[in-house]
């Protein structure tokens, strides 16, 4: 019989093994109809061999226990760069607000603003980023807030957005452009 803080899982490829008992591990899931990475932990409690799915079906499953809530996680998928100041690259939300740019990857972008704009976890955006005089218009949703320094009478607030519903191709376009701002910073000595 299960308690409310335990779940039993599909074992691991490759499995855990027995000696994984009383480890923490994490359990991470796409929700597609959200578009965001969902995942919980817990303890392995025991490695269940027999595991019976049906009538006739036994497989291999894990008991996690002390299990914590479902969250939503940000797990980096690609390479981020930190474009110089003398870059042309320039990012906008609602095609005219102008946002500071702290750092790129095909998967996502950091960006502070004077939260003019009310910007909230979740809320879907949409951006455009022109590099080198070329638009992209990804959509994308805000995972993480940090607040920034205030200066004068203006507060800073970073925002960290990952690209939500777009195609390879613009996937592609964006690896490609981070890859030329990484070549860009290496050639020009930039660390």
């Amino acid at each position: 019989m299960l308690t409310d803080d335990e779940i039993i899982v599909s074992q691991t490829s490759p499995p855990l093994v027995h000696s994984s008992t009383g480890k923490k591990i994490s359990l991470t899931y796409i929700n597609k109809k959200e578009a965001r990475r969902l995942g919980l932990s817990g303890e392995v409690g025991e490695i269940i061999n027999d595991y019976r799915t049906s009538s006739k079906q036994v497989v291999s499953a894990i008991l996690l226990k002390n299990i914590s809530g479902i969250k939503s996680l940000n797990l980096r998928y690609s390479y981020r760069v930190r474009p110089p100041a003398d870059y042309d690259i320039q990012l906008f939300i609602d095609r005219d607000k102008q946002l500071e740019m702290v750092d790129l990857s095909a998967s996502g972008i950091k960006f502070s603003h004077r939260q003019e704009q009310k910007l909230e976890v979740d809320q879907k955006i949409i951006l455009s980023l022109v590099i080198r005089g070329k638009e992209y218009v990804p959509d994308a949703r805000v995972i993480r807030k940090e607040k920034g320094n205030k200066i004068g009478s203006k507060q800073f607030e970073f925002v960290v957005a990952q690209f939500v519903g777009f195609d390879k191709k613009l996937e592609d376009d964006l690896a490609r452009e981070v890859r030329e701002i990484d070549r860009y910073l290496r050639f020009h000595g930039v660390t």
